[in-house]
């Protein structure tokens, strides 16, 4: 079950089922599912069959117990830090791509593991990446994006929102420390409305001029163009 908040969502679903199909095991799509009054979005759903291939690799690759689950006990797979690249790299991806997100505002990636922090942060050091655990999150910070955008930490293959959301990331220009910045961008962020959020504006700013702004500076400049309309009122 995916969220219809994006719909690049139904591409991880229609890849999946063909992931399975391609080992023998049926699987297909359901009807979508209406969300719950506290949740906005609807949600596209899949099942498959029950199969005594996926207690084997829930029991001996993930090394969880029947009575376990990942949300709420950490998995027990050692093995995998040493595995081969390409399967650390699919194994990295797939992890994303299900419980990664991409913050252009704060210029971080965040994996929502729950209690499997450690694992990730040794897998993710076997390509050289640093991260630490923040809230609830695994994170990685602007100066390990690159590295992330190198393996890459999201599929290429299906280029989700997240994985358009890194590479930009990666990519985009930084105003140097000190430097004031310039007023074609200052007036960019003073035009959007007040309905826009801070990170929103900063995606809007990366979009245009493909540059990324910390989280201060565009919330600095979007106070400053929202309090002079009212103090010229005055």
């Amino acid at each position: 079950m995916l969220s219809k908040k994006y719909d690049t969502n139904e591409r991880i679903g229609e890849f999946t089922c063909r992931c399975a199909r391609s080992i023998g095991l049926r699987m297909h799509r359901t009807a979508d599912l209406i969300g719950a009054e506290s949740k906005p979005n609807d949600f596209y759903e899949w099942i498959s069959q029950a199969s005594p291939l996926i207690d084997w690799i829930f029991n001996c690759c993930l090394g969880l117990e029947d009575r376990e689950r990942a949300t709420y006990n950490p998995v027990r797979m050692d093995w995998a830090i040493s595995a081969a690249e390409d399967f650390r790299r699919g194994l990295i991806q797939g992890i994303a791509e299900s419980d990664g997100s991409v913050s252009i505002a704060s210029q971080t990636v965040e994996f929502w593991i729950g209690p499997n922090w450690d694992f990730m942060k040794q897998l993710l050091l076997t390509y050289g990446i640093r991260s630490f655990r923040s809230r609830e999150a695994l994170s990685v910070t602007k100066t390990q994006v690159p590295k992330l955008m190198e393996i890459p930490a999201f599929s290429p293959r299906l280029r989700t929102v997240r994985y358009q959301r890194l590479e930009k990331l990666a990519l985009a220009r930084h105003i140097p420390h000190g430097r004031r910045l310039p007023k074609e961008i200052r007036d960019f962020i003073g035009a959007q409305e007040n309905s826009v959020s801070v990170p929103e504006v900063s995606e809007r700013v990366l979009e245009r001029f493909g540059i990324v702004l910390t989280f201060e500076a565009v919330q600095r400049w979007t106070r400053k163009a929202r309090i002079q309309p009212r103090l010229a009122l005055k």
